[in-house]
């Protein structure tokens, strides 16, 4: 008989991506993990266009990952600092904070981002280690989407937020939420690109340039 776990049947990727960010910077327990679900869920649901989409997947989910930020930083207790260099604004907005304001994230046509200068980016601001940091002990991490495709297929499978804290060797170290036997837990440069003209066979996995948050402690 087929069974299901807890998190497999929703779409909170995206919160489950900030709490991990949180996780690794401040080594939050489970108590505070489930109070920040608990809070950010239960103020999506007071606004019901954005309640549906996120039940349903109808949305990029990137005014979630900016709401849930910068609520971390105001709550005082998780100070960070964030970035979005790769993208049109690369600081969170402060109307991030009214959800009544919240607007699906629209891609740009095309992207004049350099490859190079992305993943140079990312090595210079994680660690490089084998193995992944304990729970607590990174200072910098960087939240992410991801599309992966197959062949013959122009829609992505799988549309998937994460969070990278080290890199090693062309791979970066995911500390995913997922617990599906294809999903993945690190990404592989030499399979990933971030303009979308690009997948292909040889390139399966692309990264949104605009959905990269550089996340310090502070």
């Amino acid at each position: 008989m087929q069974r299901f776990y807890q998190g497999q049947l929703d779409f909170f990727c995206a919160a489950y991506a900030v709490i991990n960010a949180m996780t690794a910077m401040y080594g939050i327990n489970l108590s505070q993990a489930r109070a920040l679900l608990a809070s950010a869920l239960a103020d999506v649901s007071r606004h019901p266009v954005l309640w549906q989409a996120t039940l349903y997947n109808e949305t990029d989910f990137h005014w979630l990952a900016d709401y849930m930020l910068f609520a971390c930083n105001k709550s005082i207790a998780y100070p960070i600092r964030v970035s979005r260099p790769f993208a049109e604004l690369h600081a969170i907005p402060e109307t991030a904070a009214n959800l009544a304001e919240a607007k699906p994230f629209i891609a740009p046509s095309s992207t004049s981002n350099n490859p190079d200068e992305i993943w140079s980016a990312l090595e210079n601001w994680l660690p490089d280690t084998p193995g992944q940091p304990k729970a607590g002990s990174a200072r910098r991490v960087v939240l992410l989407r991801f599309h992966r495709y197959i062949r013959y297929a122009n829609k992505p499978i799988v549309s998937h937020w994460s969070m990278m804290d080290c890199h090693h060797v062309g791979f970066f170290t995911l500390r995913d939420a997922s617990k599906e036997e294809n999903a993945l837990y690190s990404i592989d440069r030499d399979m990933t690109v971030f303009d979308e003209r690009q997948i292909s066979e040889k390139f399966p996995v692309r990264i949104e340039p605009e959905s990269l948050y550089f996340i310090e402690r502070r």
